[in-house]
């Protein structure tokens, strides 16, 4: 029966096999090639043409569904963001060499789609990447049969059995490899009640005085998304916090999560409105649900929409991940608000507050944002018990001047860091 199945189906069950597991299809196809069992040439189409289907298909549901889509399919995955950093540095490469990279395969795709890759560039990548796998595992496959048909003489009679345990070998190596951290499992971590969780009672700070919310917050024309406002509700707040740096000459503002630009179009309108004030805005631009109607491009909807405000000279946008170019920023120019809204990790919002300390001027003002961010979820899960953290930790350096929903930090004064003790 398996016999039969390879031989009449072969190339069917070829393309499906290469979507799920594409060295084992390979191999198996090349195998029966060699042995004259199956045409070269289609065993090649079919296998290629499935592996490439599979990927595209990956890519499009990372770029419709983002980065949350992938980490529920990917679990508590440490090396995660690594993989998303390599992939932000070079995507097209990554694309290309895949399908080398064990537990890569679909997790790569997925993370370039959800990076607002564009779909002309990585179907070039990833064809040029399928077609190269091919040839290679392809002709390895190929040779190994014809080293085998020399070995065995009568290979004719055994030969279903052997494409079989071929092809069973290398799916069990598959099944054991989703074992892997990077094997795109979901893994639900509880935490019980009689389970430490580090946690502060942190009673509200607000000296702002009650606001409306401002009915029209843009005086410019800009392209948004209607259903992702995460920043308007915060004007009010920003108002009076920032009212003592507005129109200040050589003002700089630090942002971490930029997405369509909503908070530094709102400052060089409202503070940064001295012509010498400067921005820089770091984000990995990653598609999020809904960003669909702009396919996934929100780098460019930025970019557009800093255009429209005439201030794109006046912002430097750095297209990365923050715990990598945060630290490429020079320690000596320092910033006089820094905004932190990137990844809601805990590990990850603590090391952008810490790498964004060094960098904030003595009475800087530092912004932290979703202090009050799905309290339902694992403390692990969101910014407040980094925030915590970080406070306690740096408080003799730094004053609590507004902890509701987001935290305000002031840096103290140069005298006092001055006669602070030195590490």
């Amino acid at each position: 029966m398996l016999a039969e199945a390879l031989y009449k189906y072969g190339y069917v069950l070829l393309f499906l096999g290469a979507g799920v597991e594409g060295d084992a299809a390979m191999a198996t196809g090349a195998f029966l090639a060699q042995q004259g069992r199956l045409d070269p040439f289609w065993t090649f189409v079919a296998t290629v043409a499935g592996s490439c289907l599979a990927s595209e298909v990956t890519f499009r549901l990372g770029r419709r569904h983002g980065r949350p889509w992938i980490e529920k399919r990917a679990g508590e995955s440490p090396k995660l963001a690594r993989v998303e950093r390599w992939t932000a540095q070079r995507s097209g490469l990554l694309t290309f060499v895949a399908r080398f990279l064990w537990g890569f395969r679909l997790t790569i795709p997925a993370l370039c789609g959800a990076s607002g890759m564009s779909q002309r560039r990585f179907s070039f990548w990833n064809a040029a990447g399928a077609l190269f796998w091919g040839t290679v595992v392809g002709a390895g496959a190929y040779f190994f049969g014809s080293v085998l048909e020399k070995l065995y003489a009568d290979l004719e009679r055994n030969l279903p059995w052997i494409a079989g345990g071929l092809f069973a070998i290398l799916f069990a190596i598959y099944l054991w490899r989703r074992h892997d951290p990077f094997a795109w499992r979901a893994v639900s971590r509880k935490v019980s009640d009689d389970e430490h969780v580090y946690r502060i009672e942190a009673s509200p700070v607000d000296g702002v005085p009650d606001a409306e919310p401002v009915a029209e917050p843009f005086r410019g024309s800009y392209d948004f998304s209607l259903e992702c406002d995460w920043f308007s509700h915060n004007i009010p707040t920003w108002s009076a916090m920032l009212e003592p740096f507005r129109g200040r000459p050589g003002l700089r503002y630090l942002e971490v999560g930029s997405a369509e630009g909503r908070s530094v179009l709102w400052l060089f309108e409202n503070v940064l409105t001295h012509p010498d004030s400067r921005a820089v805005c770091i984000d990995p631009f990653y598609h999020w649900p809904g960003f669909a109607e702009k396919d996934g491009e929100v780098l460019d909807c930025f970019l557009s929409n800093l255009r429209a405000a005439g201030i794109a000279e006046r912002v430097r946008v750095i297209h990365g991940f923050s715990q990598i170019e945060l630290r490429k920023l020079p320690v000596d120019e320092l910033f006089d608000v820094v905004y932190i809204d990137g990844n809601h990790r805990a590990k990850s919002v603590l090391e952008d507050l810490v790498l964004a300390w060094r960098l904030v001027r003595p009475e800087g003002l530092l912004i932290a944002d979703d202090y009050g961010y799905k309290l339902e979820l694992d403390p692990a899960l969101r910014p407040r018990m980094a925030i915590d953290f970080f406070v306690e930790t740096f408080g003799d350096e730094l004053e609590v001047v507004h902890r509701r929903y987001q935290v305000m930090l002031r840096k103290v004064p140069a005298s006092r860091l001055n006669n602070l003790p030195t590490p």
